[in-house]
Protein backbone atom coordinates (compact mmCIF):
# COMPACT_ATOMS: atom_id res chain seq x y z
CA UNK A 1 0.00 0.00 0.00
CA UNK A 2 2.94 2.14 0.63
CA UNK A 3 4.04 1.61 -2.69
CA UNK A 4 1.29 2.53 -4.36
CA UNK A 5 0.58 5.53 -2.03
CA UNK A 6 4.25 6.97 -2.67
CA UNK A 7 4.52 5.96 -6.67
CA UNK A 8 1.26 5.65 -7.30
CA UNK A 9 1.38 8.98 -9.28
CA UNK A 10 4.58 9.11 -10.47
CA UNK A 11 4.17 6.11 -12.35
CA UNK A 12 1.50 6.43 -13.75
CA UNK A 13 3.07 10.24 -15.37
CA UNK A 14 5.78 7.86 -16.24
CA UNK A 15 3.13 5.87 -18.26
CA UNK A 16 1.56 8.49 -19.40
CA UNK A 17 4.92 10.27 -21.07
CA UNK A 18 6.89 6.92 -22.00
CA UNK A 19 4.41 4.11 -21.88
CA UNK A 20 6.87 2.87 -19.44
CA UNK A 21 5.80 3.33 -15.45
CA UNK A 22 9.43 2.35 -14.15
CA UNK A 23 11.40 4.13 -17.25
CA UNK A 24 14.21 4.04 -17.89
CA UNK A 25 14.32 0.82 -16.60
CA UNK A 26 12.88 -2.13 -18.54
CA UNK A 27 11.92 -0.39 -21.86
CA UNK A 28 12.57 -3.29 -23.95
CA UNK A 29 9.72 -5.13 -22.31
CA UNK A 30 7.35 -2.31 -22.82
CA UNK A 31 7.74 -1.39 -25.89
CA UNK A 32 5.74 -4.32 -26.39
CA UNK A 33 2.84 -2.97 -24.51
CA UNK A 34 3.70 0.56 -26.05
CA UNK A 35 0.51 2.44 -27.94
CA UNK A 36 2.57 4.80 -29.91
CA UNK A 37 5.92 4.63 -31.54
CA UNK A 38 7.25 3.49 -28.50
CA UNK A 39 8.94 5.19 -25.65
CA UNK A 40 12.42 6.41 -25.83
CA UNK A 41 15.15 4.50 -25.25
CA UNK A 42 17.96 5.74 -23.30
CA UNK A 43 21.66 4.50 -24.52
CA UNK A 44 23.73 6.99 -24.23
CA UNK A 45 25.32 4.61 -21.18
CA UNK A 46 25.09 1.63 -21.95
CA UNK A 47 27.82 -0.95 -22.91
CA UNK A 48 28.32 -1.63 -26.99
CA UNK A 49 29.42 -5.14 -25.93
CA UNK A 50 29.69 -7.96 -23.36
CA UNK A 51 34.02 -6.90 -23.11
CA UNK A 52 32.97 -3.22 -22.38
CA UNK A 53 30.21 -4.12 -19.91
CA UNK A 54 32.79 -6.45 -18.04
CA UNK A 55 35.44 -3.80 -17.98
CA UNK A 56 32.92 -1.29 -16.88
CA UNK A 57 34.47 -1.01 -13.35
CA UNK A 58 38.32 -0.28 -15.21
CA UNK A 59 36.72 2.39 -17.66
CA UNK A 60 34.97 3.89 -14.83
CA UNK A 61 38.43 4.77 -13.35
CA UNK A 62 39.40 6.65 -17.00
CA UNK A 63 39.53 10.13 -16.21
CA UNK A 64 38.82 10.83 -20.05
CA UNK A 65 35.36 10.08 -20.33
CA UNK A 66 31.94 10.85 -19.02
CA UNK A 67 31.15 6.19 -18.96
CA UNK A 68 28.58 5.94 -16.40
CA UNK A 69 27.97 9.95 -15.36
CA UNK A 70 27.39 13.09 -17.53
CA UNK A 71 30.72 14.45 -16.16
CA UNK A 72 34.11 13.36 -17.04
CA UNK A 73 34.85 11.91 -13.00
CA UNK A 74 37.58 8.62 -12.88
CA UNK A 75 35.84 6.53 -9.92
CA UNK A 76 38.39 4.25 -8.71
CA UNK A 77 36.77 2.18 -6.23
CA UNK A 78 34.88 -0.52 -8.18
CA UNK A 79 38.90 -1.57 -9.89
CA UNK A 80 39.76 -1.33 -6.52
CA UNK A 81 37.05 -3.03 -4.71
CA UNK A 82 37.88 -5.60 -8.01
CA UNK A 83 41.34 -5.78 -7.05
CA UNK A 84 40.80 -6.37 -3.29
CA UNK A 85 37.87 -8.74 -3.71
CA UNK A 86 40.41 -11.18 -5.69
CA UNK A 87 42.93 -11.00 -3.33
CA UNK A 88 40.37 -11.97 -0.59
CA UNK A 89 39.46 -14.95 -2.39
CA UNK A 90 42.86 -15.96 -2.61
CA UNK A 91 43.54 -16.07 0.77
CA UNK A 92 39.48 -17.37 1.79
CA UNK A 93 41.27 -20.44 4.51
CA UNK A 94 42.56 -17.98 6.54
CA UNK A 95 39.39 -14.99 5.87
CA UNK A 96 36.35 -17.52 6.03
CA UNK A 97 37.17 -17.99 9.74
CA UNK A 98 37.66 -14.43 10.62
CA UNK A 99 34.13 -12.97 11.93
CA UNK A 100 32.25 -10.68 9.63
CA UNK A 101 33.39 -12.43 6.66
CA UNK A 102 29.95 -14.35 5.76
CA UNK A 103 28.47 -10.46 5.88
CA UNK A 104 31.13 -8.89 3.81
CA UNK A 105 31.14 -12.06 1.05
CA UNK A 106 27.41 -10.54 1.16
CA UNK A 107 27.32 -7.43 0.57
CA UNK A 108 29.95 -7.57 -2.45
CA UNK A 109 27.65 -10.76 -3.58
CA UNK A 110 25.19 -8.27 -3.73
CA UNK A 111 27.08 -5.46 -4.82
CA UNK A 112 28.35 -7.25 -7.93
CA UNK A 113 25.04 -8.94 -8.94
CA UNK A 114 23.64 -5.52 -9.27
CA UNK A 115 25.99 -4.86 -11.71
CA UNK A 116 24.16 -6.72 -13.81
CA UNK A 117 20.56 -5.46 -14.36
CA UNK A 118 22.41 -2.25 -14.32
CA UNK A 119 24.20 -2.70 -16.86
CA UNK A 120 21.37 -3.81 -19.00
CA UNK A 121 19.17 -1.36 -18.10
CA UNK A 122 20.82 1.69 -17.93
CA UNK A 123 24.30 1.82 -17.25
CA UNK A 124 23.72 5.60 -15.81
CA UNK A 125 25.03 6.10 -12.32
CA UNK A 126 22.22 8.17 -10.91
CA UNK A 127 20.39 4.33 -10.97
CA UNK A 128 22.98 3.17 -9.15
CA UNK A 129 23.58 5.15 -6.48
CA UNK A 130 22.80 2.73 -3.66
CA UNK A 131 25.67 0.67 -5.07
CA UNK A 132 27.74 3.67 -5.65
CA UNK A 133 27.54 4.34 -1.89
CA UNK A 134 28.07 0.24 -1.10
CA UNK A 135 31.21 -0.09 -2.67
CA UNK A 136 33.12 2.17 -0.46
CA UNK A 137 32.62 0.38 2.50
CA UNK A 138 32.96 -3.48 0.37
CA UNK A 139 36.51 -2.11 -0.30
CA UNK A 140 37.43 -0.67 3.06
CA UNK A 141 36.43 -4.59 4.16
Amino acid sequence: MGFVVTYGYWGYQLWLQFDNPIYPFYDGYFQLLAQRDGPATMIRFLADTWRDAILRPMAMAAPNSSVYIEIAAPDFRFALALGLGFLALISTRKASRAPGWLPTLALFALVFLSFIPWMRTTGNGRYFMPYLILIGPCALR
